[in-house]
């Protein structure tokens, strides 16, 4: 299982979020279910899919394909990025998939779910990246770009980098 951050490169590179087709349930600890209270569900986990996403990006990341890597599982895809633009110092700029099942921004930056990555690469190789999504069978989203000072997610908010480190 691939997870923690490999530091981004100052470069502009592309964003994509390998994962799962999202099943957009709120789990049983998860920071929205903390912060808002009531129940959940556990997260769904895919017993095929978890390590064919590990093997994927792994194989990326061995062949130098992508600049950064890290899961979506603990608080989101929110956590997730504040922690890869806190790590790399570097801002982003994404755009949440408007076809996400009816669910609203609030559950798409923090839903929890096993076996999805955010991984970044330069621009010339989103290409081989995608084809190895598609040739594993491995469902993927492009979110956005890398660069910048400031954490962006149109629509939503834009907060500084600086703000994101001295927070966390």
């Amino acid at each position: 299982y691939v997870t923690g951050i490999v530091k981004v490169t100052k470069k502009f590179q592309s964003v994509m979020i390998v994962a799962l087709v999202s099943y957009m349930v709120l789990g049983i600890g998860s920071l929205i279910w903390a912060m808002f209270g009531g129940g959940g569900e556990v997260p769904r986990l895919d017993l095929k899919m978890g390590p064919t996403v590990a093997k994927l990006v792994a194989g990326l990341i061995q062949r130098g394909a992508v600049s950064s890597a890290h899961d979506v599982s603990d608080g989101g895809l929110g956590v997730a990025l504040a922690e890869c633009c806190i790590a790399g110092r570097i801002g982003c700029s994404v755009e949440l998939p408007a076809d996400a099942g009816g669910a609203d921004s609030l559950h798409q930056l923090f839903h929890e779910e096993p076996s999805r990555i955010v991984v970044s690469f330069p621009p010339e190789q989103r290409a081989k990246v995608q084809e190895r999504c598609t040739a594993l069978g491995v469902p993927f989203q492009f979110l956005g770009f890398v660069g910048g000072d400031t954490l962006e997610i149109e629509d939503v908010l834009e907060v500084p980098v600086q703000v994101l480190a001295e927070s966390h």
